[in-house]
């Protein structure tokens, strides 16, 4: 149902799958409402999927809400990237296991991208700390890259996204990257 909400939680999103039958023109909703959305590993809300055909069947990796904490006067979530698996790209499989943990000082990672590189499959995504994500330093959003042969199992690259020559002050992107 449309008009549905959840109380007590700042915000509930969810994925829904639309489909074209003429090239991209026009689309329309596959089923009537979503196709992945909070449940036993997703207990918030999910988002941002990166989906891609792995054989047979599609796989996704998507942005998982996990908790919502209030600093000081606001909530925001923790969110991390979990997995899936669908033969028709309606029905999925959720991972038992999240595809990449939080580290130590992270309370988010999301919109992930997955592409095939000359070392496997890369994940492209964006991470941020805890608290002060929204101001320059440290803690602000970050590129990053998790590599896998099979879509399932991720590893992490040790650093971040390096840019050459990196963002001067005053660039749009000079303390934060994401996305």
């Amino acid at each position: 149902c449309d008009d549905y909400r959840r109380i007590g939680v700042e915000c509930e999103i969810a994925v829904r799958l639309a489909v074209s039958e003429d090239g991209g023109i026009s689309f329309r909703r596959a089923c009537p409402g979503p196709v992945m959305g909070p449940g036993p590993h997703d207990p918030y809300f999910v988002s941002s999927p990166s989906v891609w055909r792995s054989g047979g069947h599609f796989r996704a990796v998507y942005s998982s809400a996990t908790q919502w904490r209030q600093h000081a006067s606001q909530w925001e979530c923790s969110y991390q990237l979990r997995g899936a698996a669908s033969e028709d790209g309606v029905h999925w499989q959720i991972d038992a296991d999240p595809a990449l943990e939080l580290a130590p000082g992270e309370a988010g990672m999301g919109r992930s991208c997955a592409l095939p590189g000359s070392d496997g499959l890369q994940l492209w995504f964006s991470h941020r700390g805890v608290e002060r994500f929204r101001a320059a330093g440290g803690d602000a959003y970050r590129l990053q890259r998790a590599l896998s042969a099979d879509g399932r199992r991720w590893q992490r690259d040790a650093s971040d996204l390096a840019w050459s020559p990196p963002p001067a002050p005053g660039d749009w992107d000079e303390w934060m990257q994401a996305y």
